[in-house]
């Protein structure tokens, strides 16, 4: 079940770098907090507002999974490798094959992976080592933006403050970190 679980949030997670399951999914190895199921969940930590990232992360996960919990921990794939109480995390695709080498990254299973066609092919290629999946793509450093045909409200956006005035006033009072502005 964590195993779909993991999966699941991958695909709500569709946002920044790469994301995978760290550990072979059971019930025995989430943590229980509160008296429910919970998984540790490392976010890409370059994000402009990671506060409202992150509770826009729980509210779409809530409205799938309302009994698991997502405990954020802090983690950065730029300092160290992941630690092995992580059940999912974000990390920059640059890292895969020394992640698959190193053990902390388990194949993905493609059969389970859920609306497969919002996944661009080139960036799914990125996620392989040895013909096998291992993370499902995100967001490519902000250099991208990717809408629906339909959203015209983003179609005219071409850069990061233009965006910022169509979605409106951030609700946290972080700033942007130094090392995302070279990103």
């Amino acid at each position: 079940m964590k195993k779909i679980l993991t999966v699941t949030i991958l695909l709500v997670l569709l946002l920044t770098a790469c994301t995978i399951p760290l550990q072979s999914p059971s019930r025995e190895n989430a943590k229980e907090l509160d008296s429910e199921l919970t998984l540790e969940v490392a976010l890409y930590p370059y994000l402009p507002d990671p506060a409202a990232f992150r509770q826009a992360v729980r509210d779409a996960w809530t409205r799938v999974h309302p009994g698991v919990g997502l405990h954020f921990a802090d983690w950065d794939c730029y300092v160290s490798d992941p630690d092995q109480v992580l059940d999912v995390f974000v990390f920059d695709a640059i890292y895969l094959s020394s992640f698959v080498e190193e053990g902390y990254l388990l194949p993905i299973p493609e059969e389970k992976i859920q609306n497969r066609e919002d996944l661009l092919p080139f960036a799914m290629e990125g996620c392989r080592s040895d013909g096998k999946l291992y993370a499902l793509p995100q967001m490519l450093c902000t250099d991208f933006l990717y809408t629906r045909k339909d959203d015209s409200d983003l179609s005219g956006v071409s850069d990061l403050l233009t965006l910022y005035d169509v979605l409106g006033d951030r609700k946290s009072r972080s700033v942007i970190p130094e090392k995302m502005k070279d990103c």
